[in-house]
């Protein structure tokens, strides 16, 4: 028994008008402010970027997994590589005195070949960053230390666009912005030259991609695009149920040639209920081309 009019389910584009009713209801729209939008943000990132360079040498040692990174960056500089520092049995921080003293020269081991490299236990990206700041200002606690004072501070300025975004409110992402800036963990890292406020300023910036993501005014690939992945629908659906008018259901039915995928331009296939449609821009309904065309093989549903 063929479906009436009464059983032809609402088209694709309804549903679509549908989901957009409903995410303007539930989400709010973003801020109507946009001098402030990056005013405000901005001026918290000062604030938090002062706090953090504000006598950023002090103190002028190498503290806590600085001993590590800082040498492994101006190694990097010198050698391309991570090599052995000088580590005399009778004095084993000779390195770390020498480099407190303005020495930048006779830090290294003296060896050949492949014997010289370090063990090492840490991605490079951090300590290259390090190093583009003992490029700039020399093997100091300011050389050292410059790079994490950077993204410390920039990472308050991604906190307050994402919260910004997340809450809809200006305000309330000024104030994330100033209470991370304020945090004591957060100060502390971005005041030593070691790793971890390089991972946390990339996750944060990661998790800001998400959000934009999730939160954009339009969809990830706009309607038609030969980007938009070929999605099937899901079983039970009017088009896998072979019910849609025709034309609804081309979305999915079409790839980038015209034809449904996984199947060759121009040629009929038989459905899961053994149907057939043919091939291209005509909807997945039970038309009376889809029924000519309906190859041998291929069995009716009232038969």
């Amino acid at each position: 028994m063929m479906g009436t009019e009464a059983d032809v389910t609402t088209p694709a584009t309804d549903e679509v008008s549908r989901l957009a009713a409903l995410r303007a209801r539930l989400a709010a729209p973003m801020p109507d402010d946009r001098p402030w939008g990056w005013l405000g943000p901005l001026l918290v990132t000062a604030f938090g970027a002062w706090l953090r360079f504000d006598r950023l040498q002090v103190p002028r040692a190498l503290i806590f997994d600085e001993t590590y990174y800082a040498k492994d960056a101006w190694s990097i500089l010198q050698h391309g590589v991570e090599w052995n520092y000088i580590n005399p049995p009778n004095h084993p921080n000779l390195a770390n005195t020498l480099i407190l003293q303005g020495h930048t020269t006779g830090l290294f081991q003296s060896c050949s070949g492949a014997g010289c490299g370090e063990y090492v236990v840490q991605p490079e990206v951090g300590k290259l960053l390090i190093a583009a700041g003992e490029w700039l200002f020399g093997l100091n606690s300011l050389g050292w230390r410059f790079s994490s004072a950077v993204f410390g501070s920039l990472a308050i300025l991604l906190m307050c666009r994402i919260a910004r975004r997340m809450t809809r409110s200006t305000l309330l992402g000024c104030i994330a912005g100033l209470l991370m800036s304020l945090d004591g963990l957060e100060f502390v890292l971005s005041r030593t030259g070691i790793l971890d406020i390089f991972l946390m300023f990339f996750v944060l910036a990661a998790f800001g991609c998400l959000v934009m993501t999730g939160t954009a005014p339009g969809p990830l690939w706009p309607r038609g695009s030969r980007a938009a992945p070929a999605v099937r629908p899901a079983r039970g659906s009017a088009c896998a149920n072979g019910r849609s008018p025709a034309g609804s259901c081309s979305a999915w039915r079409s790839g980038p040639s015209g034809s449904r995928p996984g199947t060759s331009s121009g040629s009929p296939r038989c459905s899961s209920r053994g149907k057939s449609a043919p091939a291209g821009p005509p909807g997945c309904g039970p038309s009376s081309a889809a029924r000519s065309a309906r190859p041998s093989g291929c069995r009716s549903r009232s038969s």
